[in-house]
């Protein structure tokens, strides 16, 4: 992606230096995995985008259906679902290359997981500079964008300058030679490189199709999503039960519609959506006492583009046959590092109530409040809560897991779109950790990764940050984003609540505009 007197010359030939110097000495694990982390969010980018598409398309197709819009939608949805088909068609070829590079480094299946050489310095030279491959590549890119002009001559006067995909070679000069063009993209390139590097022009042609398709749509007018009012529906099949029984949660959004993509979370467990827009939830009831479930549902409100969060506490109580009633204060589980508060009632007395725990090497000691007992956990495991009062005996074996992973975000977003002044403004990476049982509970980013790719960054690159806070040289890549940009964050590092530190499973994936 070319931009005029943008440095993004110097960058590449001193990042192609650098690698070509690096692959003569055995590339660094980092940089493969460095790669693979790239490769992974420009992935999980490319399926935001398709799906996106997917709602603006579907959006053009309602409107074909109202009379005020019939005649403008129907002669510009053709010209979007072109678009959506020349895009899939493309982006498939380009995943079959890779299957081929792939195969061309010795791949093989252990289970489900492909595994192959990806430092192979061969495959990429062989397949794609010396073979047909980098022809056919070059020449489909040069057709899409064709394909994409001859859809309106608007289209190729509004749209098709501001696309991110284009056939620039390392040198900033249109690359009318395909054998000069592969050669300076993939030869001696590792095959991870080279994978990364065509899932990077996969998410040009994502992106360019996009830009295509809300074009259309916007010809006719705004995406419109058909529902406007949300609320939480959430019942128990009772509201007593005794141990034993079944605990039975049906919750679900009311105006239900899948354009809203819900999730339902209930007691910190993601429940899948049924086709009515309705999640069943089942536990079994062993928790005496009072008990709650805090149902969660994410949605996406059409009328402000945002995701919001509503949620209700179910509460219900469980009876015990022995006259010994244990109530879980918090959860129903204890917590590594935690204050596992129990509250217990029987034997007429408090005082006559002994409580010991056995495994993980959790003890327990009495609360501040008679008949209050406090449960502590070094370590995640199970233990064999024990409970007696000199007349009944109450044993349960509890698990202990680990706090839960916080929310990390950049300027409040966990990922998706954001405008790129907006994101110019973010200082840092922050965690959070929402609606857990235990108040006070932080924790802190020690390090990430920030991974710059799409428009204004032909050649991925990155920058290496410790702390929460973006470090110079973060900043001064976030000057050079524009819209088209897609910004991964990998590689986060937390330290947790009680001490020791945490790698977060999950990345932030941003798309600006």
């Amino acid at each position: 992606m070319s931009l005029p007197k943008d440095p993004r010359q110097k960058m590449i030939n001193i990042m192609y230096l650098v690698l070509t110097a690096l692959l003569a000495l055995n590339v660094s694990s980092e940089i493969l995995n460095a790669f693979k982390t790239i490769d992974l969010s420009l992935s999980e980018s490319n399926n935001i985008i398709q799906e996106s598409n997917s709602s603006v398309i579907s959006s053009l197709t309602e409107l074909t259906k109202d009379p005020n819009n019939k005649e403008e939608a129907s002669f510009w949805l053709p010209k979007a679902e072109k678009a959506q088909l020349f895009s899939d068609a493309i982006y498939n070829e380009i995943e079959a290359l890779k299957k081929d590079l792939k195969l061309g480094s010795g791949l093989k299946m252990d289970g489900e997981k492909e595994v192959y050489n990806i430092d192979n310095l061969e495959a990429a030279t062989r397949i794609i500079v010396e073979g047909e491959k980098g022809k056919e590549l070059y020449t489909r890119l040069q057709g899409f964008r064709k394909d994409l002009s001859n859809l309106h001559p608007e289209i190729e006067k509004n749209v098709m300058p501001k696309i991110p995909l284009n056939l620039d070679a390392y040198n900033g000069k249109n690359a009318s030679d395909y054998k000069k063009w592969s050669y300076e993209y993939f030869n001696m390139i590792p095959t991870i490189g080279a994978i990364t590097i065509l899932t990077k022009f996969q998410n040009d042609i994502r992106n360019s199709a996009a830009q295509v398709i809300t074009y259309c749509h916007n010809q006719v007018g705004a995406v419109k999503i058909p529902y406007r009012n949300f609320y939480v529906n959430a019942s128990l099949n009772s509201n007593y039960l005794t141990a034993g029984q079944d605990l039975v949660i049906t919750a679900g959004l009311g105006a239900y519609s899948d354009q809203a993509k819900p999730v339902v979370n209930i007691d910190g467990v993601n429940v899948p959506i049924n086709a009515d827009g309705s999640a069943i939830y089942t536990a079994k009831a062993n928790n005496m006492g009072l008990n709650s479930k805090r149902v969660r549902i994410t949605f996406l409100n059409p009328k402000t583009g945002k995701s919001e969060t509503i949620e209700k506490e179910v509460k219900f109580t469980v009876g015990s046959s022995s006259g010994l009633a244990v109530s879980f204060d918090k959860t129903r589980v204890f917590y590594k590092g935690q204050d596992n508060s129990l509250t217990i009632n029987g034997g007429g007395n408090a005082k006559n109530i002994k409580v010991s725990v056995n495994g993980s090497g959790a003890s327990v000691k009495p609360g501040a409040a008679d008949g209050q007992f406090i449960v502590s956990c070094p370590q995640v495991g199970k233990t064999m809560l024990i409970v007696e009062d000199g007349q009944n005996s109450y044993k349960k074996e509890i698990e202990i897991k680990k706090v839960p992973d916080p929310t990390v975000t950049v300027g409040r977003v966990e990922g998706g779109n954001m405008q790129v002044g907006l994101f110019k403004q973010q200082t840092g990476v922050y965690a959070d950790l929402k609606d857990f049982f235990f108040e006070g509970v932080k924790f802190d980013v020690i390090s990430f990764t920030i991974a710059f790719a799409g428009k204004g960054f032909p050649q991925l690159t990155w920058a290496d940050v410790n702390g929460s806070s973006f470090n110079a040289k973060a900043k001064s890549l976030m000057s050079l984003c524009e819209p088209g940009t897609n910004i991964t964050i990998g590689n986060i590092k937390l330290s947790e609540p009680g001490g020791g530190t945490r790698n977060f499973p999950r990345q932030i994936s941003l798309i600006l505009d």
